[in-house]
């Protein structure tokens, strides 16, 4: 059986149902032919449930998945993404991870296709992360130990555009990584992996609406016995 071409994957919790409402209107007007997969929290009254989404016409939720229990609700619904999208790989050739507070205002199609061959998708972070030893022990990632390494430009964890079967590696990592923060987890991961080089930068004010970007294309960062530190001595 052939894969389908694309799919999209977010989190939500009933915190949030009105926002994941929007975000699923959003896509039904402007991609309505892409299946919408939504993880939610194991925890009754924590969960949102097809019938929030059945008066939006032509909506494409396709699944709700309810997740297990795990050591945080943050990790159960924001990581889960993730381990979901990886899963995903035997039935699409594309998945696009978001978050439910987003809308989606025109066909992402293309965008999609340009990650078909492996390249990674993301959008640039509004700030530079700096990483120093102690966070790739802290991530329980193993440092790439380089006593010079160019360190790029960061990014955040949505939108992310991944082909699945590539990279499912990558995103079981993701996954398997304990922690509370997910934008440092894959960007470590991708440092540890040698994943920089297939990563695409997509315009942080288009895609995120941010308009306060100072990034610059790279900066510079040196090992020392006590962390890494970038050109600012941070």
């Amino acid at each position: 059986m052939s894969k389908k071409p694309n799919a999209i994957v977010f989190p939500a919790t009933r915190n949030c149902v009105h926002e994941a409402k929007a975000l699923v209107n959003s896509l039904a007007i402007s991609n309505p032919d892409i299946p919408v997969y939504i993880m939610t929290s194991h925890i009754s009254e924590r969960q949102v449930r097809i019938e929030d989404f059945e008066h939006i016409k032509n909506h494409n939720v396709k699944s709700i998945i309810v997740e297990p229990p795990c050591d945080t609700e943050f990790r159960q619904i924001r990581t889960s993404r993730f381990r979901l999208a990886a899963e995903l790989k035997d039935e699409y050739e594309v998945v696009c991870l978001l978050d439910a507070d987003m809308v989606v205002i025109r066909d992402i199609s293309k965008i999609f296709s340009m990650a078909k061959s492996g390249t990674i998708l993301v959008t640039s972070n509004n700030t530079l992360l700096t990483y120093r030893h102690k966070d790739f022990v802290r991530m329980k990632v193993e440092s790439p130990g380089e006593d010079h390494c160019k360190v790029h430009t960061t990014f955040t964890t949505v939108p992310f555009f991944i082909n699945p079967t590539i990279h499912y590696d990558f995103l079981m990592d993701i996954w398997g990584t304990p922690t509370g923060n997910d934008l440092e987890a894959i960007n470590l991961i991708a440092i540890k992996r040698g994943l920089m080089k297939n990563i695409y930068l997509l315009n942080s004010f288009e895609f995120n609406n941010i308009h306060h970007t100072m990034l610059k294309p790279e900066t510079f960062a040196k090992m020392t016995d006590d962390g890494m530190y970038n050109h600012q001595g941070q």
